[in-house]
């Protein structure tokens, strides 16, 4: 699994993943959640930040790397309740 640690503004810290989005609860302007599954067959459950962006298209996009299984990057931090908050979506295949 590739994780990276990347600082933030206020010492918060932001990590990066990348796999196959595996579920995925939304429509083409909505994502409620998603579920990433790394290289390694870890399942991540990421609830979408306020202002989530992904990178090159509609936000729902998303779903159609489910049905395709290509991978995607996700940039995301945790809140204080340990839930995994996605901020950025890239294209990574």
């Amino acid at each position: 699994m590739a994780l990276v640690l990347l600082a933030g503004c206020g010492g918060s810290v932001a990590q990066e993943v990348t796999g196959v989005v595996v579920d995925f609860d939304g429509d083409i302007t909505t994502v409620h959640e998603f579920v990433l599954r790394t290289s390694d067959g870890e399942d991540l459950r990421f609830l979408p930040a306020e202002d989530l962006v992904f990178h090159g298209s509609a936000l729902g996009h998303i779903g159609e790397h489910g049905r395709t299984g290509i991978p995607v990057r996700v940039r995301y931090t945790m809140n204080d309740a340990g839930r995994l908050i996605a901020e950025e979506i890239f294209d990574a295949g």
